[in-house]
């Protein structure tokens, strides 16, 4: 008999990332990855969600979405540091950590997890879409605040999944 593990194309896709489940919780899954696979800290989208929300403003976030603000700090709460860098795109290009950024298409603001840059691509871990690749200058344009938000602590996985540009299936758009 033979036997195989079967894997549907959202698991393919979804390899490496904590999938958001609400339409505000992008901010607290894209730290959830970048926490789960990089620093190979055991926490969920929800986990996160409650703690940030202790310190957020409840109706805010259920309007506007978490903040890098509420980001920081549940990263200090964790006892690690989370800075926002404001870098160019010569910066961008030689980046070598996977760091959380705001997108913004057509009005509706997003939150991903940058893994990296190959290949005249950007390479990003979704938590609505999954692994997805965007063309460098279609994530520019997308990227109005030019801000990366990375996570320094101990325990740092060089060779962490998000920082492979292979992946799973990706979602081009």
């Amino acid at each position: 008999m033979y036997r195989a593990k079967i894997t549907s194309l959202r698991e393919a896709r979804f390899t490496g990332i904590v999938p958001q489940a609400t339409d505000f919780s992008c901010g607290a899954a894209a730290l959830a990855t970048l926490l789960k696979y990089a620093y190979d800290i055991e926490v969920d989208e929800w986990t996160v969600m409650a703690g940030m929300l202790a310190k957020a403003d409840p109706g805010k976030v259920e309007k506007q979405g978490f903040s890098l603000l509420d980001i920081k700090q549940y990263v200090e709460g964790l006892g690690m540091r989370g800075r926002g860098y404001k870098v160019s795109e010569q910066r961008l290009r030689s980046l070598r950590v996977p760091g959380i950024v705001l997108l913004d298409t057509k009005g509706y603001k997003h939150f991903v997890v940058l893994k990296r840059i190959a290949d005249g691509r950007v390479y990003l871990a979704d938590p609505a879409l999954g692994n997805r690749t965007m063309a460098f200058n279609e994530f520019l344009a997308a990227w109005p605040s030019k801000v990366v938000f990375v996570v320094i602590g101990s325990g740092f996985d060089r060779n962490t999944v998000l920082l492979d540009a292979r992946g799973g299936p990706s979602a081009r758009l």
